[in-house]
C-alpha cells in the first residue's frame, strides 16, 4: 500500500491504526492524510510509531477576511 492509501483507509475508518516501523515513514503518512483532508496524530510505541485518526480537519482555503 502506498503512503495515500494508508492515510486514506485510516482517516475513511476502514483501519483503525496503522504501525509504522520509523519516523520518517510516520512523517509520509501524515503528510498524504493532510492533504486528503484530514489530520493523523503518530503516538511513540516500543517498536514503532502508531498513526490513529484525529477529530480536527483541514481546510486548504483561505479564509475571507472582512474589512470594514
Amino acid at each position: 500500500m502506498t503512503n495515500k492509501e494508508i492515510a486514506d483507509a485510516i482517516i475513511r475508518g476502514k483501519k483503525k491504526s496503522y504501525l509504522a516501523r520509523n519516523v520518517k515513514l510516520a512523517t509520509a503518512i501524515r503528510v498524504a492524510g493532510h492533504r486528503l483532508g484530514g489530520v493523523l496524530t503518530a503516538r511513540a510505541e516500543k517498536k514503532g510509531w502508531r498513526l490513529v485518526t484525529s477529530a480536527a480537519r483541514v481546510w486548504h482555503k483561505k479564509k475571507v477576511v472582512k474589512r470594514r
